[in-house]
C-alpha cells in the first residue's frame, strides 16, 4: 500500500461531488423500473457511506450518526 496522504476536507468533497452526480443524473428522466432504480440509489449511498466510514468522516451504524 502507497503512502498517500489524504485530508478529511478533501475527501469529504469527492463524496459529496459523487453524491451530487447520482443526484443530477437521477432527475435527468424517469426511470424504466421505479423499484430497480431505488435500489440502485439506496446501494451507491450506501458504498459513499462505507467509504465516508473508512475515511473516519462518519461512524459505523445505520446512517452512520454523530461525529467519528
Amino acid at each position: 500500500m502507497g503512502l498517500d496522504v489524504w485530508f478529511r476536507d478533501d475527501v469529504a468533497r469527492m463524496l459529496a461531488a459523487a453524491h451530487e452526480t447520482l443526484q443530477a443524473s437521477s432527475r435527468g428522466a424517469p426511470p424504466l423500473d421505479p423499484e430497480r432504480a431505488e435500489a440502485y440509489h439506496q446501494g451507491f449511498e450506501d458504498a459513499l457511506r462505507a467509504l465516508a466510514v473508512a475515511f473516519g468522516l462518519l461512524r459505523p451504524g445505520p446512517k452512520g450518526l454523530g461525529d467519528p
